[in-house]
């Protein structure tokens, strides 16, 4: 195989995944937009200590739930 032809399939599959996850947002802002966003407000509100931690970790597990 050439490099050329591995450039290329690279490039498509990182096209494949950007459109995926492009797909996969626009579906859960339609979904669940409102209600995801004022959830995610009442649980990210107190900025104090641990609120990064806090925010890591629901990120990570709304990713799982996506996944």
């Amino acid at each position: 195989m050439s490099g050329t032809l591995i450039l290329l399939q690279l490039g498509g599959y990182v096209g494949l995944l950007l459109w995926g996850t492009h797909m996969v947002t626009t579906g859960v802002e339609r979904g669940f937009g409102a209600e995801l966003r004022q959830w995610l407000g009442r649980r990210l509100s107190p900025p104090g200590r641990g609120a990064r931690l806090r925010a890591v970790m629901i990120g990570l597990a709304v990713t799982a739930v996506l996944l």
